[in-house]
């Protein structure tokens, strides 16, 4: 026995920025792991889009994930409302047949401003493994 991985990454195809809705970024989350079949593995599979350590948005990815073939599945993804000074945090999360969470960033981003000028810093982070109670028994908080 052992526990299956869940690794995200993301892939940026375009970005705006507006008064109004601060920056929006667009592209494609691929994340791969053991996911060949939900029951076998994960379930749940969602992406989980937060600002400031507050959850704004999820989507639920199972659908895309269980009905393909390959090893690495690619899921669209857009997000906006990202003000100056938000910490922006995207990531894949699914729960393995044991009961643990897993959580992969697939982007965290620190959006400053300086002047008229915006500047997107990305920090890729590692798998993080959680119990069903939200405590971190892998990884960084």
């Amino acid at each position: 026995n052992y526990l299956p991985q869940l690794m995200a990454g993301f892939i940026f195809d375009d970005s705006t920025y507006t008064e109004d809705k601060g920056l929006t970024i667009k592209g494609d989350v691929m994340f791969m792991g053991d996911i060949e079949e939900e029951s076998e593995n994960f379930s749940n599979l969602k992406l989980v889009y937060k600002i400031n350590r507050k959850i704004v948005a999820e989507q639920d990815i199972a659908k895309d994930a269980f009905k393909s073939a390959v090893d690495t599945v690619k899921v669209g993804a857009t997000f906006s409302d990202v003000k100056t000074g938000d910490t922006f945090t995207l990531y894949v999360e699914g729960v393995d047949k044991y009961g643990f969470i897993h959580r992969s960033a697939a982007k965290k981003i620190d959006y400053v401003k300086e002047g008229t000028t915006e500047t997107v810093t990305a920090i890729e982070d590692n798998e993080t493994i959680l119990d069903k109670d939200g405590n971190i028994l892998y990884g960084e908080k």
